[in-house]
Protein backbone atom coordinates (compact mmCIF):
# COMPACT_ATOMS: atom_id res chain seq x y z
CA UNK A 1 0.00 0.00 0.00
CA UNK A 2 2.88 2.37 0.69
CA UNK A 3 4.72 1.63 -2.77
CA UNK A 4 1.44 1.96 -4.28
CA UNK A 5 1.16 5.20 -2.49
CA UNK A 6 4.03 6.80 -3.60
CA UNK A 7 3.78 5.84 -7.38
CA UNK A 8 0.28 7.48 -7.72
CA UNK A 9 0.20 10.21 -4.58
CA UNK A 10 0.40 12.88 -7.00
CA UNK A 11 -2.34 11.68 -9.27
CA UNK A 12 -4.96 10.87 -6.79
CA UNK A 13 -4.42 13.99 -4.93
CA UNK A 14 -5.19 15.52 -8.28
CA UNK A 15 -8.38 13.66 -8.60
CA UNK A 16 -8.90 14.83 -5.25
CA UNK A 17 -8.59 18.70 -5.71
CA UNK A 18 -10.65 18.15 -8.83
CA UNK A 19 -13.42 15.92 -7.28
CA UNK A 20 -13.73 19.17 -4.18
CA UNK A 21 -12.95 21.92 -6.85
CA UNK A 22 -16.38 20.70 -8.08
CA UNK A 23 -18.10 20.08 -4.99
CA UNK A 24 -17.69 23.50 -4.66
CA UNK A 25 -19.23 25.31 -7.47
CA UNK A 26 -21.98 22.72 -7.47
CA UNK A 27 -22.40 22.51 -3.57
CA UNK A 28 -20.54 25.16 -1.82
CA UNK A 29 -21.32 28.66 -4.01
CA UNK A 30 -24.66 27.36 -4.28
CA UNK A 31 -25.09 27.01 -0.34
CA UNK A 32 -23.69 30.49 0.06
CA UNK A 33 -26.30 32.13 -1.84
CA UNK A 34 -29.01 30.30 -0.09
CA UNK A 35 -27.53 32.12 3.25
CA UNK A 36 -27.35 35.26 1.93
CA UNK A 37 -29.65 35.98 -0.85
CA UNK A 38 -32.74 33.23 -0.64
CA UNK A 39 -36.06 33.66 1.21
CA UNK A 40 -37.09 31.40 3.91
CA UNK A 41 -37.85 28.82 3.72
CA UNK A 42 -35.58 27.85 1.03
CA UNK A 43 -32.45 29.54 1.81
CA UNK A 44 -31.05 30.22 5.79
CA UNK A 45 -33.27 27.90 7.37
CA UNK A 46 -32.24 27.50 10.41
CA UNK A 47 -30.59 30.64 10.86
CA UNK A 48 -33.91 32.74 10.66
CA UNK A 49 -35.45 30.45 12.96
CA UNK A 50 -33.43 30.76 15.30
CA UNK A 51 -33.62 34.51 14.65
CA UNK A 52 -37.66 34.69 14.82
CA UNK A 53 -36.93 32.57 18.18
CA UNK A 54 -34.45 34.49 19.89
CA UNK A 55 -36.96 38.15 19.17
CA UNK A 56 -39.59 36.19 20.42
CA UNK A 57 -37.61 35.27 23.96
CA UNK A 58 -36.19 38.76 24.49
CA UNK A 59 -39.95 39.84 24.31
CA UNK A 60 -40.81 37.35 26.67
CA UNK A 61 -43.63 36.18 24.13
CA UNK A 62 -43.37 32.12 24.63
CA UNK A 63 -41.19 30.16 22.27
CA UNK A 64 -41.45 26.63 23.11
CA UNK A 65 -44.82 26.16 22.25
CA UNK A 66 -44.79 27.92 18.93
CA UNK A 67 -42.80 25.56 16.65
CA UNK A 68 -41.58 22.10 16.62
CA UNK A 69 -38.13 23.56 15.73
CA UNK A 70 -37.75 25.72 18.51
CA UNK A 71 -35.80 22.87 20.30
CA UNK A 72 -32.82 24.96 21.58
CA UNK A 73 -32.20 25.09 25.62
CA UNK A 74 -32.69 28.93 26.95
CA UNK A 75 -28.86 29.63 27.29
CA UNK A 76 -28.49 28.91 23.53
CA UNK A 77 -30.53 32.07 22.75
CA UNK A 78 -28.16 34.57 25.15
CA UNK A 79 -25.31 32.81 23.23
CA UNK A 80 -26.69 33.65 20.10
CA UNK A 81 -27.19 37.51 20.78
CA UNK A 82 -24.11 38.93 20.48
CA UNK A 83 -23.95 37.83 16.49
CA UNK A 84 -27.67 37.53 15.68
CA UNK A 85 -29.75 39.49 18.18
CA UNK A 86 -28.70 42.85 17.75
CA UNK A 87 -29.04 43.25 13.93
CA UNK A 88 -31.93 43.02 10.89
CA UNK A 89 -32.04 39.56 9.39
CA UNK A 90 -29.45 40.35 6.34
CA UNK A 91 -26.95 41.38 8.76
CA UNK A 92 -27.68 38.41 10.28
CA UNK A 93 -27.14 36.28 6.98
CA UNK A 94 -24.13 38.49 6.34
CA UNK A 95 -22.67 37.65 9.58
CA UNK A 96 -23.32 34.40 10.24
CA UNK A 97 -21.61 34.21 6.49
CA UNK A 98 -18.50 35.53 7.05
CA UNK A 99 -17.56 33.66 10.69
CA UNK A 100 -18.83 30.45 8.62
CA UNK A 101 -16.11 30.70 5.88
CA UNK A 102 -13.13 32.95 8.83
CA UNK A 103 -14.07 29.37 10.87
CA UNK A 104 -13.50 26.92 7.97
CA UNK A 105 -10.48 28.43 6.92
CA UNK A 106 -9.52 27.75 10.66
CA UNK A 107 -10.28 24.05 10.77
CA UNK A 108 -8.54 23.32 7.66
CA UNK A 109 -5.74 25.12 9.40
CA UNK A 110 -5.31 23.61 12.70
CA UNK A 111 -6.33 20.14 10.59
CA UNK A 112 -3.23 21.06 8.51
CA UNK A 113 -1.16 21.51 11.56
CA UNK A 114 -2.28 18.55 13.88
CA UNK A 115 -2.02 15.76 11.12
CA UNK A 116 1.47 16.82 10.00
CA UNK A 117 1.01 17.41 6.86
CA UNK A 118 3.40 18.79 4.67
CA UNK A 119 2.72 18.33 1.20
CA UNK A 120 1.46 20.71 -1.46
CA UNK A 121 -1.43 18.81 -2.92
CA UNK A 122 -2.70 17.38 0.65
CA UNK A 123 -2.80 20.61 2.34
CA UNK A 124 -5.03 22.04 -0.71
CA UNK A 125 -7.38 18.85 -0.46
CA UNK A 126 -7.62 19.43 3.32
CA UNK A 127 -8.71 22.68 2.91
CA UNK A 128 -11.20 22.44 0.56
CA UNK A 129 -12.58 19.41 1.60
CA UNK A 130 -13.61 21.94 4.41
CA UNK A 131 -15.36 23.43 2.28
CA UNK A 132 -16.47 21.58 -0.40
CA UNK A 133 -18.14 18.34 2.19
CA UNK A 134 -22.05 17.77 2.06
CA UNK A 135 -22.40 18.68 5.62
CA UNK A 136 -20.44 21.75 5.23
CA UNK A 137 -22.12 23.10 2.21
CA UNK A 138 -25.80 22.06 3.82
CA UNK A 139 -24.61 23.85 6.84
CA UNK A 140 -24.03 27.06 4.91
CA UNK A 141 -27.21 26.77 3.14
CA UNK A 142 -29.19 26.59 5.88
CA UNK A 143 -27.04 28.75 8.54
CA UNK A 144 -26.69 25.57 11.53
CA UNK A 145 -24.48 26.28 13.91
CA UNK A 146 -22.53 23.05 13.48
CA UNK A 147 -19.30 25.03 11.90
CA UNK A 148 -18.91 27.38 14.64
CA UNK A 149 -19.23 24.69 17.25
CA UNK A 150 -17.03 22.21 15.58
CA UNK A 151 -14.05 25.69 15.88
CA UNK A 152 -15.18 26.46 19.13
CA UNK A 153 -14.33 22.53 20.12
CA UNK A 154 -11.19 22.34 18.51
CA UNK A 155 -9.78 26.03 19.24
CA UNK A 156 -10.59 25.09 23.25
CA UNK A 157 -8.94 21.90 22.70
CA UNK A 158 -6.10 23.61 21.14
CA UNK A 159 -5.93 26.45 23.61
CA UNK A 160 -6.16 24.34 26.32
CA UNK A 161 -2.84 22.30 25.16
CA UNK A 162 -1.20 25.68 25.08
CA UNK A 163 -1.17 26.89 28.41
CA UNK A 164 -1.92 25.64 31.90
CA UNK A 165 -2.76 28.93 33.37
CA UNK A 166 -5.96 31.10 34.57
CA UNK A 167 -5.69 33.02 31.43
CA UNK A 168 -5.83 29.69 29.05
CA UNK A 169 -8.31 28.29 31.69
CA UNK A 170 -10.42 31.33 31.27
CA UNK A 171 -10.30 30.91 27.56
CA UNK A 172 -11.32 27.19 27.47
CA UNK A 173 -13.74 27.89 29.78
CA UNK A 174 -15.57 30.22 27.61
CA UNK A 175 -15.12 28.76 24.04
CA UNK A 176 -16.51 25.37 25.79
CA UNK A 177 -19.62 28.01 26.85
CA UNK A 178 -20.22 29.04 23.66
CA UNK A 179 -19.62 25.69 21.88
CA UNK A 180 -22.98 24.21 23.98
CA UNK A 181 -25.18 26.41 22.46
CA UNK A 182 -26.31 23.22 20.53
CA UNK A 183 -25.60 20.83 23.81
CA UNK A 184 -26.89 17.58 21.00
CA UNK A 185 -23.69 18.27 19.31
CA UNK A 186 -20.99 18.91 21.44
CA UNK A 187 -22.16 17.31 24.61
CA UNK A 188 -19.91 14.33 24.35
CA UNK A 189 -16.77 15.70 23.38
CA UNK A 190 -16.88 17.55 26.63
CA UNK A 191 -15.99 14.56 28.75
CA UNK A 192 -12.51 14.86 26.87
CA UNK A 193 -11.91 17.81 28.50
CA UNK A 194 -13.05 16.59 31.81
CA UNK A 195 -10.99 13.52 31.96
CA UNK A 196 -8.48 13.30 29.07
CA UNK A 197 -6.78 17.26 29.09
CA UNK A 198 -5.60 17.00 33.10
CA UNK A 199 -7.23 20.11 34.42
CA UNK A 200 -10.54 20.75 35.74
CA UNK A 201 -10.78 24.25 35.96
CA UNK A 202 -11.63 25.17 32.34
CA UNK A 203 -14.99 22.31 32.66
CA UNK A 204 -15.74 24.58 35.46
CA UNK A 205 -15.81 27.49 34.41
CA UNK A 206 -17.85 26.24 31.47
CA UNK A 207 -20.85 25.08 33.60
CA UNK A 208 -20.58 27.92 36.03
CA UNK A 209 -20.90 30.56 33.08
CA UNK A 210 -23.84 28.27 31.35
CA UNK A 211 -25.80 28.04 34.66
CA UNK A 212 -25.68 31.93 34.60
CA UNK A 213 -26.68 32.40 31.48
CA UNK A 214 -29.54 29.75 31.81
CA UNK A 215 -30.35 31.69 34.75
CA UNK A 216 -30.73 35.21 33.15
CA UNK A 217 -32.21 33.81 29.48
CA UNK A 218 -34.88 32.50 31.99
CA UNK A 219 -35.20 36.25 33.48
CA UNK A 220 -36.31 37.35 30.21
CA UNK A 221 -39.35 35.24 30.18
CA UNK A 222 -42.55 35.34 32.27
CA UNK A 223 -43.22 32.03 32.93
CA UNK A 224 -41.44 29.82 36.08
CA UNK A 225 -38.31 29.26 35.15
CA UNK A 226 -38.98 25.14 35.71
CA UNK A 227 -41.85 25.22 33.74
CA UNK A 228 -39.99 26.85 30.91
CA UNK A 229 -37.18 23.97 31.68
CA UNK A 230 -39.74 21.21 31.19
CA UNK A 231 -40.93 22.80 28.19
CA UNK A 232 -37.82 22.61 26.91
CA UNK A 233 -37.24 18.88 27.55
CA UNK A 234 -40.82 18.06 25.98
CA UNK A 235 -40.01 20.17 22.65
CA UNK A 236 -36.73 18.36 22.71
CA UNK A 237 -38.11 15.07 22.89
CA UNK A 238 -40.96 16.04 20.67
CA UNK A 239 -38.05 17.16 17.62
CA UNK A 240 -36.19 13.68 18.01
CA UNK A 241 -39.33 11.67 18.04
CA UNK A 242 -40.29 13.46 14.88
CA UNK A 243 -37.02 13.31 12.47
CA UNK A 244 -35.76 10.70 10.92
CA UNK A 245 -31.68 10.57 10.00
CA UNK A 246 -28.86 7.92 11.32
CA UNK A 247 -29.43 8.08 15.23
CA UNK A 248 -30.35 5.67 17.87
CA UNK A 249 -33.63 7.73 18.36
CA UNK A 250 -34.60 6.45 14.83
CA UNK A 251 -33.04 2.55 15.20
CA UNK A 252 -35.02 2.29 18.42
CA UNK A 253 -38.33 3.73 17.05
CA UNK A 254 -37.85 1.12 14.05
CA UNK A 255 -36.90 -1.64 16.74
CA UNK A 256 -40.26 -0.98 18.74
CA UNK A 257 -38.57 0.59 21.19
CA UNK A 258 -39.35 4.00 20.84
CA UNK A 259 -40.41 4.88 24.60
CA UNK A 260 -36.68 3.88 25.65
CA UNK A 261 -35.22 6.42 23.43
CA UNK A 262 -34.01 9.30 26.05
CA UNK A 263 -32.62 6.23 28.42
CA UNK A 264 -30.58 4.62 25.54
CA UNK A 265 -29.74 8.17 24.69
CA UNK A 266 -28.68 8.59 28.24
CA UNK A 267 -26.68 5.14 28.57
CA UNK A 268 -24.55 5.48 25.59
CA UNK A 269 -23.68 9.09 26.93
CA UNK A 270 -22.36 8.08 30.28
CA UNK A 271 -21.15 5.11 29.33
CA UNK A 272 -18.87 7.12 26.55
CA UNK A 273 -17.94 8.46 30.01
CA UNK A 274 -17.06 6.23 31.70
CA UNK A 275 -14.64 4.90 28.62
CA UNK A 276 -12.87 7.93 28.11
CA UNK A 277 -12.45 7.64 31.77
CA UNK A 278 -10.72 4.79 31.86
CA UNK A 279 -8.86 5.33 28.54
CA UNK A 280 -8.04 9.04 29.46
CA UNK A 281 -4.06 8.34 29.06
CA UNK A 282 -4.75 7.50 24.81
CA UNK A 283 -3.92 10.26 22.61
CA UNK A 284 -6.65 13.13 23.51
CA UNK A 285 -7.51 13.05 19.47
CA UNK A 286 -8.45 9.88 19.33
CA UNK A 287 -10.58 9.93 22.50
CA UNK A 288 -12.34 13.38 20.39
CA UNK A 289 -12.52 10.82 17.38
CA UNK A 290 -13.89 8.42 19.67
CA UNK A 291 -16.87 10.86 21.32
CA UNK A 292 -17.35 12.27 17.69
CA UNK A 293 -18.52 9.56 16.38
CA UNK A 294 -21.01 8.65 19.53
CA UNK A 295 -22.06 12.22 19.68
CA UNK A 296 -23.18 11.69 15.81
CA UNK A 297 -25.26 9.13 17.22
CA UNK A 298 -26.34 9.53 20.82
CA UNK A 299 -29.53 11.56 19.72
CA UNK A 300 -31.20 13.02 16.76
CA UNK A 301 -29.13 14.76 13.87
CA UNK A 302 -29.69 15.66 10.52
CA UNK A 303 -27.44 15.17 7.67
CA UNK A 304 -25.51 18.54 8.32
CA UNK A 305 -24.50 17.23 11.69
CA UNK A 306 -22.60 14.97 9.82
CA UNK A 307 -19.44 17.32 9.31
CA UNK A 308 -18.73 15.53 13.48
CA UNK A 309 -16.99 12.69 11.92
CA UNK A 310 -14.24 15.35 10.46
CA UNK A 311 -13.22 14.82 13.89
CA UNK A 312 -13.09 11.05 14.03
CA UNK A 313 -10.97 11.41 10.80
CA UNK A 314 -8.47 13.60 11.75
CA UNK A 315 -6.76 11.01 14.29
CA UNK A 316 -6.71 8.21 11.67
CA UNK A 317 -4.97 10.42 9.29
CA UNK A 318 -2.66 11.37 12.73
CA UNK A 319 -1.97 8.01 13.20
CA UNK A 320 -1.20 7.03 9.62
CA UNK A 321 1.71 9.56 9.98
CA UNK A 322 3.44 8.51 13.42
CA UNK A 323 6.08 5.76 13.87
CA UNK A 324 6.15 2.77 16.36
CA UNK A 325 2.14 1.94 15.75
CA UNK A 326 0.73 -1.49 15.06
CA UNK A 327 1.71 -1.83 11.43
CA UNK A 328 -1.43 -4.20 10.99
CA UNK A 329 -3.93 -1.36 11.69
CA UNK A 330 -2.68 0.79 9.48
CA UNK A 331 -4.03 -0.49 6.38
CA UNK A 332 -7.73 -0.74 7.77
CA UNK A 333 -6.98 3.07 8.59
CA UNK A 334 -5.98 3.61 5.67
CA UNK A 335 -9.40 2.29 4.12
CA UNK A 336 -11.52 3.64 6.77
CA UNK A 337 -10.27 7.27 6.11
CA UNK A 338 -10.38 6.77 2.46
CA UNK A 339 -14.05 5.46 2.48
CA UNK A 340 -15.08 8.35 4.89
CA UNK A 341 -13.26 10.87 2.75
CA UNK A 342 -15.55 9.80 -0.11
CA UNK A 343 -18.47 9.59 1.76
CA UNK A 344 -18.35 13.45 2.29
CA UNK A 345 -19.08 13.59 -0.75
CA UNK A 346 -21.71 11.70 -1.38
CA UNK A 347 -25.17 13.38 -2.42
CA UNK A 348 -26.80 14.01 1.15
CA UNK A 349 -30.15 13.76 -0.46
CA UNK A 350 -29.90 10.08 -0.70
CA UNK A 351 -31.52 10.29 2.90
CA UNK A 352 -34.97 10.69 1.06
CA UNK A 353 -34.71 8.45 -1.34
CA UNK A 354 -37.50 5.47 -1.15
CA UNK A 355 -35.80 1.84 -0.22
CA UNK A 356 -33.35 0.64 -1.33
CA UNK A 357 -32.21 3.84 -2.63
CA UNK A 358 -31.38 5.46 0.80
CA UNK A 359 -29.63 2.43 1.98
CA UNK A 360 -25.86 4.31 1.38
CA UNK A 361 -27.33 6.80 3.60
CA UNK A 362 -29.30 4.40 6.15
CA UNK A 363 -27.19 1.62 6.46
CA UNK A 364 -23.64 2.33 4.42
CA UNK A 365 -22.99 5.67 6.85
CA UNK A 366 -23.73 3.98 9.70
CA UNK A 367 -21.60 0.85 9.07
CA UNK A 368 -18.67 2.97 8.20
CA UNK A 369 -18.90 5.41 11.25
CA UNK A 370 -19.36 2.19 13.26
CA UNK A 371 -15.65 0.64 11.62
CA UNK A 372 -14.33 3.64 12.65
CA UNK A 373 -15.28 3.68 16.37
CA UNK A 374 -14.25 0.15 16.45
CA UNK A 375 -10.77 0.86 14.94
CA UNK A 376 -10.35 4.15 17.38
CA UNK A 377 -11.11 2.35 20.09
CA UNK A 378 -8.86 -0.26 19.67
CA UNK A 379 -5.92 2.37 18.60
CA UNK A 380 -6.95 4.17 21.93
CA UNK A 381 -6.54 0.97 23.90
CA UNK A 382 -3.03 0.19 22.45
CA UNK A 383 -2.22 3.91 22.96
CA UNK A 384 -3.20 3.85 26.50
CA UNK A 385 -1.25 0.20 27.28
CA UNK A 386 1.78 1.77 25.80
CA UNK A 387 1.30 4.92 27.96
CA UNK A 388 0.80 3.30 31.13
CA UNK A 389 4.53 0.92 30.14
CA UNK A 390 5.84 4.07 29.73
CA UNK A 391 4.57 5.65 33.27
CA UNK A 392 5.59 2.25 35.25
CA UNK A 393 9.32 2.51 33.56
CA UNK A 394 9.71 5.80 34.22
CA UNK A 395 8.66 5.26 37.73
CA UNK A 396 10.86 2.52 38.30
CA UNK A 397 14.19 4.37 37.20
CA UNK A 398 13.09 7.13 39.74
Amino acid sequence: MESLWQRHASRILCLAIGLTLLSVMLRTLPGLHRLLFVEHPRGATDLLLRYAELQRWFAGAPVYGGTIYAAYPPASYMLLFPFIGWVDETAARWIWCILSIVELALLSRWTIKMTRTTARLEKAVILLTFFSAYPITLTLGSGQLGIHILALILGALLLSRSGSGWLADLGTGALLVFAAAKPSFGAPLYFVFLFAVGRLRPVLIAVCGYGLLTALALSFQSSPPGQMLGDYYGKSTEVINAFGGAHIARWMHIMGWGKWTSLASIALFLALGLWIYRNRHADVWILLGVSAVIARVWTYHAPYDDQLIFLAMIPLLRWLRQDGMEERLKLPAACLLAFAWLAMFMPARTLYFPWPWNLPYHAGLPILWGLMLILLVRVARFEHISQMAENSRLSAKM
